[in-house]
């Protein structure tokens, strides 16, 4: 029986509706006609699944143009929120390191390796030092998808290193924290900063989202407490030790 991953991973109508979320499509015909057939036709709300050792696994959900991700553990009661790419966009989850820790796991388990590299690589926090390496590895995926042609590629190419780079952004080591995000162009759940998910969850009701969703994808009440570091750290540990 064919996985729900099996089934997507080859066809252009997910690629497209994934990317969308990161990238404004404006300027490129083919891609801008694409996503506005997606608004009256979109495909279907997807959870893929990705499981690793000492059972967590990353949960990520498409929805209308629209990504998210969570982690699950047994020592969780409920998905903690990691990432999120929207209006609203938290996606700057992921070191350069960690990035490639988690998808070398998952390139023993789930393929094709750059599928799982296009994925993930939406999740990472593109410093200046790591710039050149994600634009080079996100050219690589895009063209090896074979549902992007050379011009669609090179919109998508320039459009993330005019707006995906961070340029006011550093992880800093905290003894008892892990890495934590720093700086204004932070987008990330893992700062101590504290996202203010009351004002995140009040501005995305505003925009006219139902609030019982939002509740559900901000993971409320139990996050207001902040990003759940223990959790995700002893994560990281566990796959960049495998």
């Amino acid at each position: 029986m064919r996985s729900l991953w099996d089934e997507v991973v080859h066809t252009r109508a997910f690629w497209v509706s994934y990317v969308c979320a990161g990238v404004d499509f404006g300027g490129c015909p083919s891609l801008r006609a694409d996503e506005q057939s997606l608004l009256h036709e979109p495909i279907r709300s997807l959870s893929l699944r990705f499981d690793f050792p000492a059972h967590h696994q990353l949960v990520l959900t498409t929805s209308g143009g629209v990504h998210d991700l969570k982690l699950l553990h047994p020592s969780l009661k409920r998905a903690l929120p990691v990432g999120r790419m929207d209006s609203h966009q938290m996606s700057d989850l992921f070191r350069w390191e960690e990035f490639h820790a988690v998808t070398r796991h998952l390139a023993g388990v789930r393929g094709p390796a750059w599928a799982v590299d296009l994925l993930f690589s939406f999740y990472v926090a593109v410093t200046e030092d790591c710039a050149d390496q994600h634009l080079a590895l996100l050219r690589r995926c895009l063209c090896a998808s074979s549902v992007f042609s050379g011009e669609e590629v090179e919109h998508i190419i320039a459009y993330t290193r005019r707006v995906a780079v961070r340029h006011d952004f550093r992880w800093r080591a905290d003894p008892e924290l892990g890495w934590v995000a720093e700086g204004k162009d932070s987008y990330c759940m893992r700062s101590v900063g504290g996202l203010d998910l009351d004002a995140l969850y009040a501005s995305m009701c505003a925009a006219g989202n139902d609030p019982a969703v939002v509740q559900a994808i901000l993971g409320l009440p139990d996050s207001r407490d902040g990003f759940n570091f223990a959790v995700f750290r002893e994560f990281l540990r566990v796959v960049q030790g495998t």
